[in-house]
C-alpha cells in the first residue's frame, strides 16, 4: 500500500520522533511511505534515518494545496 504522510511543521523532539517511528515500522511492514512536510529543524534532524528505512521525504517551504496534490500525484505513481 502507498501512504501519504503529511504534516504542516514537525517540530524537534516528540513529534518527529513518533513520525520517524511509524513511517520506518510502515516501511517495514511492507508499505511505500512518502513523508511531505515543510522543511525545518525536526524533519532535518530525522531526514537520515528516515531515508536509510526506506522512507520517501519530500520537503516543501510551505504547505500548499498545490504542494499537497503534487505530493498526492507522485505517491500514486
Amino acid at each position: 500500500m502507498s501512504i501519504l504522510m503529511l504534516s504542516a511543521r514537525i517540530g524537534a523532539g516528540g513529534l518527529a520522533d513518533y513520525t520517524r517511528d511509524l513511517a520506518i515500522a510502515l516501511v517495514e511492514q511492507g508499505h511505500r511511505v512518502m513523508l511531505h512536510t515543510v522543511d525545518g529543524e525536526g524533519v532535518r534532524a530525522i531526514r537520515e534515518e528516515l531515508l536509510n528505512g526506506g522512507v520517501q521525504v519530500e520537503l516543501t517551504d510551505e504547505l500548499t494545496s498545490a504542494s499537497v496534490d503534487r505530493a498526492i500525484r507522485e505517491s500514486e505513481a
